[in-house]
């Protein structure tokens, strides 16, 4: 993933718990790489979002 995607959509305070564990951004962007799909909530509404790939394979 770009840096500029990651500084673009995804804010430095993201955060995921899972099973009781919080992944700080990166943690939890390397958790959803090379996922195709997410659905989650936020502030009480359900969110959806397809993820495209900007055309590499870029590990970080």
């Amino acid at each position: 993933m770009s840096e500029r995607i990651k500084k673009e959509y995804f804010p430095e305070e993201l955060s995921i718990r899972l099973s009781g564990r919080t992944l700080y951004r990166d943690n939890a962007l390397y958790l959803l790489h090379g996922a195709s799909f997410l659905e989650f909530e936020f502030e009480g509404r359900l969110l959806e979002a397809e993820l495209e790939s900007e055309g590499g394979n870029e590990d970080y």
